[in-house]
């Protein structure tokens, strides 16, 4: 019977056949419970996953005591996410869109205070960078020095405030900020209580 050698003594492959046996077992069971893909085409390619944005804001503006709107996007705009966000602790419904094939913008209408809006949103600090007009309203502009922060472009209606995020053309922007703007508020079965 030949005597086992020392550990100290073995050469690194013995390292490297316990790691790949690891490995291979990893991925078999990844691949067993289906809940990763691997898509070989272009992102450009992929298909976009598309909700009905007009019955989430219907719905959503039925339980609201703000204004919900549906803005009337352009064109080639697909809507791809919707859900019930939250901004300070407030519901704050947003719906995001695919504009062709690299941009992204992403709405939410909440009834939180400008400020605390921008400061809940999603923890990261932004600072007002610049204001402009638009459709006769003025857009905020607040950008952080964290480079994968993006800057949020904000719109206080009074009754309720529009944020606006993504990575998109200014006119791509300001397309769907006055689209909602112009919208008209959606039916709501609550009455907001009145102000003393």
């Amino acid at each position: 019977m030949a005597e086992e050698k020392p550990k100290i003594f073995e050469d690194g492959r013995d390292m490297f056949y316990s790691v790949a046996v690891i490995v291979i077992v990893m991925v078999a069971l990844v691949a067993f419970t289906g809940m990763c893909s691997f898509d070989r085409g272009t992102p450009e390619n992929a298909p976009v996953n598309k909700v009905d944005e007009k019955t989430f804001l219907e719905i959503e503006a039925q339980g609201e005591s703000f204004p919900v709107r549906l803005p009337a996007v352009p064109d080639g705009w697909t809507a791809n996410s919707a859900r019930r966000s939250a901004i300070a602790g407030e519901n704050a419904p947003t719906v995001g869109w695919v504009i062709g094939n690299d941009g992204y913008l992403q709405l939410s209408q909440t009834a939180v205070p400008l400020d605390q809006a921008i400061e809940g949103f999603d923890g990261n600090v932004r600072q007002l960078d610049h204001t402009y007009d638009l459709a006769g309203k003025q857009v905020s502009v607040y950008t952080s020095s964290e480079k994968d922060v993006r800057d949020i472009r904000a719109v206080d209606l009074g009754d309720v405030r529009l944020l606006v995020t993504g990575a998109a053309t200014d006119d791509d922007f300001n397309a769907l900020l006055t689209a909602t703007m112009s919208a008209t508020p959606l039916p709501s079965s609550v009455t907001s209580a009145p102000t003393t």
